[in-house]
């Protein structure tokens, strides 16, 4: 489950679950969306940040930050681009697509921090290349991963509350 802010304010909420990506992004008392999967949205994917971190190399310690109350090591690595990876950083199939081949042999810039307890609780994920079908492409995702001790439902919103996409 993810919410996250629009640049003009409006608050959007997703769910995903095995049955569907779930979208209300009409404010909090507008209809949910049913849609297939994750991937029907470039922000569904977002939904899994922690995906392909256990690929990344040449990880180095970077200091400590605090981040909300705790504080964290920093972390800095990288992993290859490729399309799955562009679109975990909220770049649509359609874009990746337009890309051609351009993300070959660039990377993906991952910068994670951990507190003593071993808990992710930032996830920054960078990208660009200067030149492609369609010009210059950069892309960059922030994630914040609290409230570790509360409980959190992933259960469909009620079937009236929910419209189908197709």
């Amino acid at each position: 489950a993810i919410t996250w802010t629009v640049d003009d304010g409006t608050v959007v909420r997703e769910i995903s679950n095995g049955k569907g990506l779930f979208v209300q992004s009409a404010g909090p008392d507008s209809k949910w969306t049913h849609l297939p999967d994750a991937s029907a949205t470039p922000t569904g994917r977002l939904a899994d940040p922690l995906r392909g971190l256990g690929g990344l190399t040449d990880v180095t310690a970077d200091g400590t930050e605090v981040i909300g109350d705790e504080e964290a090591g920093r972390y800095r690595g990288s992993m290859a681009a490729d399309p799955t990876a562009l679109t975990f950083l909220g770049l649509p199939d359609a874009t990746v697509a337009a890309l051609g081949d351009a993300w070959r042999d660039t990377r993906v810039d991952v910068v994670v921090w951990v507190t003593d307890t071993g808990r992710v609780v930032r996830i920054d994920r960078s990208w660009s290349v200067p030149a492609t079908a369609v010009g210059p492409v950069s892309a960059r995702t922030s994630t914040r991963l609290s409230d570790y001790v509360s409980l959190i439902n992933i259960d469909p919103p009620p079937a009236e509350s929910v419209a189908s996409s197709g």
